[in-house]
C-alpha cells in the first residue's frame, strides 16, 4: 500500500478510537441523567423498546455492507457517476424497505403489545410508541449515510460528526429529561439523528444532488454480494432483544437495566478491540490469497497483541463496575455485579475472535461466521428460555454467555483453514501464565464480592477493587501494553 493509503488507514484508525473514548465519557454521563431521572423500570422499557424497533434494520438485504464495498471500489476507479447512482439507488431502496417494516411493526405492537411486555407497562409503552419509531428510523437511515463516508474513506469526518452529535445530545438530554422525561430522551435523540443524516447529506452533497439515477442492475448486484452476509444479519435480531425480552418475561423491566449497565462496561472495552481490529479487513482484502506468509504475519501479531489488550481491558471494565454501579445507581447492585462476573470469560474470547472475523471477512470466506452466528441465535433462544424458567434474570445471562463462548470457538475453528499459527495453545498459556493466575485472581474476587454483597458490605468490594487495580497496572507495565496499543494502531494496516 502507497504512503497516502497508510496516513488514511491511520488517520480513520485514530479518530475511530478517539470518537470511542468521547463517546464513553459520553454515555457515562448520560446514563446517569437516565437512570436518575427515569428509574430502573422506565429505563429497561426503553431499552428493550429500541431493541425490537432495530431489528427492522436486518431487512434492508445487507445492503450496508455492499454499500462500503461497492461505494469503495467507484472511489478508487474516480468514477463520481457510480458512486452517485450506488447511493441514490441503495439508499431510496432502504428509505422505502425501513419505512414500510416500520409501519408493519407498528400495526403489530399496537394490536398486540402483551406479546412483548408485561400489561402492567404497556400504558407507557405505547405513549413512546411514535415518537420511538421516528427516532430508529431516522437513525437507520442515517446508518446508511454513514456506510456512503466509510466507502469513500472519509471515516475521520463521520468520527468528528458522530461525536459532535453526541454532544449535542447529551446537552439535550440534560435539558429534556428532568422536564419531559422519557418524551424528552426520544426528541433529543431525534434531534441528534437528523443533525447526524444533514452533516453526512452535505458532505456527500457532490454525488447527492445530481440528477437522480435509480440503476437496478447496479443495485442487483450489490445485493447479490451482500445477501451472503444476510443470514447473520437476521441472526442478530434474535441476540440482544431475545435477552431483554427474556429478562422482562422472567423478571422484570428493571433487570433489563441491570444487564444493560453491566454488559455495556464491557462493550466499551470491546468497542476499541473492534476499533483497532477494523484496520486489519482491508488489508486482507488487499492482499487477498496471493500473499499468505504476509497474511500469516497480519494475523499473529493482531492476533497475540490483541490478546493481551482484550484481556487488559476487559479487566479493568468488570473492576470499576462496582464504581460505577455506585455512580450510576448510587449503590452497589448485586445483579450488576453478577451479570458483569458471568459476562467476563466470553466477553474477553468473543473480542480475541475479532481479530479472527476481520481475516475471514477480509478474505471473503464467511461460511464459518455465518454457522457461528446461527448457533449463537439457537443457544440463545432455546436455553435462554429454558434457563430463564429454572433460574430466571441469571438464566439468561448464562445462556447467552454460553452461546457466545460456543459461536466463538467455531469462528476460531473456522479459521484454521487459512491461517497458521505461529504457536500453539500451550506455548501461549506458558508465555502468559501471569496473565492466567491473575485471571483466577480476579475470579474468586468477583465471587467474594457476591458474597459480600449479599451481606451489604460495599466497603470491602470498592477496598478489592483498588487491589486489582493496582495488580493490573503491575501487570499490564511487565507485558508492555501501553506500548502494545500504540504499536496496534500504528502497524496493523
Amino acid at each position: 500500500m502507497d504512503g497516502k493509503i497508510k496516513k488514511t488507514i491511520l488517520l480513520n484508525s485514530f479518530s475511530s478510537v478517539l470518537q470511542l473514548g468521547l463517546n464513553t465519557v459520553i454515555i457515562l454521563i448520560l446514563y446517569k441523567i437516565i437512570i436518575r431521572e427515569l428509574g430502573l423500570e422506565i429505563f429497561g422499557i426503553w431499552s428493550l423498546l429500541n431493541s425490537i424497533i432495530l431489528t427492522v434494520q436486518s431487512t434492508n438485504l445487507g445492503l450496508n455492507g455492499g454499500i462500503v464495498k461497492f461505494i469503495g471500489n467507484a472511489y478508487g476507479e474516480g468514477d463520481k457517476d457510480k458512486i452517485s447512482r450506488i447511493i441514490h439507488s441503495a439508499i431510496i431502496l432502504c428509505v422505502i424497505i425501513y419505512a414500510l417494516f416500520i409501519f408493519l411493526l407498528y400495526i403489530f405492537i399496537v394490536n398486540k403489545p402483551q406479546w412483548i411486555i408485561k400489561r402492567d407497562y404497556i400504558d407507557i409503552f405505547l405513549k413512546v410508541l411514535p415518537a420511538m419509531l421516528i427516532s430508529n428510523y431516522l437513525y437507520m437511515i442515517s446508518l446508511s449515510l454513514q456506510y456512503s463516508m466509510d466507502g469513500l474513506q472519509k471515516i475521520y469526518i463521520r468520527n468528528i460528526i458522530l461525536t459532535l452529535a453526541s454532544i449535542i445530545n447529551l446537552i439535550l438530554c440534560s435539558i429534556t429529561i428532568p422536564r419531559y422525561k422519557l418524551e424528552g430522551l426520544i426528541w433529543s435523540n431525534i434531534v441528534q439523528y437528523v443533525f447526524i443524516s444533514s452533516m453526512f447529506v452535505f458532505f456527500l452533497r457532490s454525488y447527492i444532488f445530481r440528477e437522480i439515477k435509480l440503476d437496478f442492475a447496479l443495485l442487483k448486484t450489490i445485493i447479490g454480494y451482500s445477501i451472503k452476509l444476510q443470514i447473520i444479519s437476521v441472526a442478530v435480531i434474535f441476540f440482544d432483544p431475545v435477552i431483554k425480552y427474556y429478562l422482562t418475561t422472567f423478571s422484570s423491566p428493571k433487570f433489563i437495566s441491570y444487564y444493560e449497565i453491566s454488559s455495556k462496561i464491557q462493550n466499551f472495552a470491546k468497542s476499541f478491540i473492534y476499533a483497532i481490529c477494523n484496520t486489519i479487513t482491508p488489508s486482507i482484502s488487499y492482499l487477498q490469497m496471493n500473499n499468505r506468509e504476509t497474511i500469516n504475519k497480519i494475523f499473529n501479531q493482531a492476533f497475540e497483541n490483541l490478546s493481551l489488550v482484550s484481556f487488559f481491558l476487559l479487566s479493568i471494565a468488570i473492576i470499576i463496575t462496582p464504581l460505577l454501579s455506585l455512580y450510576w445507581l448510587g449503590k452497589v447492585e448485586f445483579y450488576v455485579i453478577i451479570f458483569s462476573s458471568i459476562l467476563f470469560l466470553p466477553n474477553v474470547i468473543h473480542s480475541i475472535v475479532s481479530v479472527h472475523q476481520s481475516v475471514l471477512y477480509g478474505l471473503g470466506e464467511v461460511k464459518s461466521l455465518v454457522q457461528a452466528h446461527i448457533v449463537i441465535m439457537l443457544i440463545n433462544i432455546i436455553f435462554g428460555y429454558l434457563f430463564g424458567i429454572m433460574f430466571s434474570s441469571i438464566g439468561v445471562v448464562i445462556s447467552w454467555s454460553v452461546a457466545l463462548l460456543s459461536g466463538s470457538f467455531i469462528i476460531l475453528n473456522g479459521v484454521r483453514k487459512f491461517i497458521i499459527y505461529d504457536q500453539n495453545i500451550v506455548d501461549y498459556l506458558i508465555k502468559y501464565k501471569f496473565i492466567l493466575i491473575y485471571f483466577l485472581i480476579l475470579f474468586l474476587a468477583n465471587l467474594y464480592s457476591i458474597l459480600e454483597l449479599i451481606n451489604r458490605n460495599f466497603l470491602y468490594i470498592l477496598f478489592l477493587s483498588f487491589i486489582e487495580i493496582i495488580l493490573l497496572i503491575i501487570l499490564m507495565i511487565n507485558y508492555k501494553v501501553f506500548n502494545l496499543i500504540k504499536t496496534l494502531v500504528v502497524n496493523i494496516r
